[in-house]
């Protein structure tokens, strides 16, 4: 089963590009992809215990 099938979502570690998500690599070995859209809106993934954070309230 294909997810996007063809339409993924654009990632870049460049806020100067045009993508639908910009990542950010945190200290703690988790990374942080922010919404180009909407910036406060973010996913976390944590790359040693697998976790993911969505924060999908832009009031918080």
């Amino acid at each position: 089963m294909t997810l996007f099938a063809g339409d993924e979502p654009s990632v870049s570690n460049n806020i100067s590009n045009e993508t639908d998500y910009v990542v950010t690599y945190n200290s703690d070995n988790s990374c942080t992809y922010t919404y180009s859209a909407n910036t406060n809106l973010s996913i976390t993934y944590d790359s040693l215990d697998g976790s993911v954070v969505i924060d999908s309230d832009p009031q918080s």
